[in-house]
């Protein structure tokens, strides 16, 4: 559907990086899905933002840890690519997904095979967490440049669609998915081909 992903009821996805950094504007864009997420979820509190991921991250191992010399802004623990943090509440949760990698110059890398993998790692957390309630996502990793000169975003539609197929095929992980696309991606998008694959799913 195209629309904005905060205007959707239920459970939200959002996309983060290994560090789950949170500050905008230079590790974060305030334009981003994730800058977008910490205005109008949170209302800009950054500090109620990291205490709410940092209590849900000690389930979480940390695989790597970086220098203050060598990361001079933001956090420095690391946490494996698929790594789901669960904040929020019970009617609202929101599953912030590591799908990319925060490099040490603040640049943010992700592959397919990474967004693969996450979003594998996201359906059983969904599943458990969600009550088979509605889940909704934006389309991942279509703002970095790397990634999206790699996959278009109805690939990456596809992607997703395929991943929560997958996943339900064991039990169902939520009543409904709804896949956000903003109306400046809709443009790139042949919604009849898309449609036509859904029907054939």
């Amino acid at each position: 559907m195209v629309d904005d992903l905060f205007a959707q009821g239920g459970h939200l996805v959002v996309g983060m990086t290994d560090t789950f950094d949170t500050e905008p504007p230079i590790l974060i864009s305030s334009s981003s899905i994730q800058g977008q997420f910490l205005a109008k979820e949170f209302d800009g509190d950054i500090r109620r933002l990291d205490a709410e991921l940092d209590s849900a991250l000690t389930r979480h191992q940390v695989v790597a840890t970086e220098s203050r010399d060598s990361k001079a802004l933001g956090k420095l623990n690391r946490y494996s690519i698929g790594t789901v943090a669960v904040i929020g509440t019970e009617e609202r949760r929101y599953y912030a997904l590591a799908y990319s990698k925060m490099r040490n110059d603040y640049v943010v890398e992700s592959s397919v095979s990474h967004i693969w993998n996450s979003l594998m790692s996201l359906w059983p957390v969904v599943r458990d967490t969600c009550h088979l309630g509605t889940v909704s996502i934006a389309v991942v990793g279509m703002g970095l440049a790397r990634l999206s000169g790699r996959i278009s975003q109805a690939d990456m539609v596809r992607l997703i669609i395929i991943s929560f197929l997958t996943s339900s095929r064991e039990s169902d992980v939520a009543s409904h998915l709804r896949i956000v696309i903003s109306p400046d991606a809709a443009e790139s998008i042949d919604f009849r081909r898309l449609n036509d694959y859904l029907a054939a799913q």
